[in-house]
């Protein structure tokens, strides 16, 4: 196998289905004989992987948010907005991710509801990202 170093917040497995966005998307031509290869199949962390994947798909599917975390998430994205951390064509596409990353990781510990902590986790995860990813840039000089 070939390894690749990656900056990524998240890693979205998916049947061409549209969730959150990114930017870097790496396409697997070949998954199906990947997935017929005996050796994926055997390995014990295979099957940790695949029971899961089963149990955080068959788990709730829309998780209500936490009485507290609205107010946070508002004052968070006024304040974002208000410190120019947000462009403003970005704003709503911004506040979505932020949802959706929240909602995943909620969902990936099988929470019954999203929660400041959550909220919170997956803000410190992107502002760490914007970071890295604008250091990249200086140093590519983009």
């Amino acid at each position: 196998p070939t390894r690749f170093p990656v900056d990524l917040p998240t890693l979205v497995v998916t049947n061409n289905r549209k969730g959150v966005g990114c930017d870097c998307s790496l396409a697997i031509n070949d998954f199906s004989a990947m997935l017929h290869d005996e050796k994926f199949f055997h390995l014990p962390d295979a099957a940790l992987l695949r029971s899961y994947v089963a149990q955080a798909r068959t788990h709730k599917p829309d998780l209500p948010l936490d009485d507290d975390l609205p107010k946070v998430i508002q004052d968070d994205f006024v304040d974002a907005r208000s410190k120019g951390l947000i462009p403003h064509n970005e704003a709503e596409a911004r506040i979505h991710l932020w949802l959706t990353l929240a909602r995943l990781h909620a969902r990936s510990l099988f929470a019954d509801k999203i929660t400041i902590e959550h909220w919170q986790h997956c803000k410190k995860l992107e502002n760490n990202r914007i970071i890295r990813l604008n250091s990249m840039r200086r140093i590519a000089g983009l």
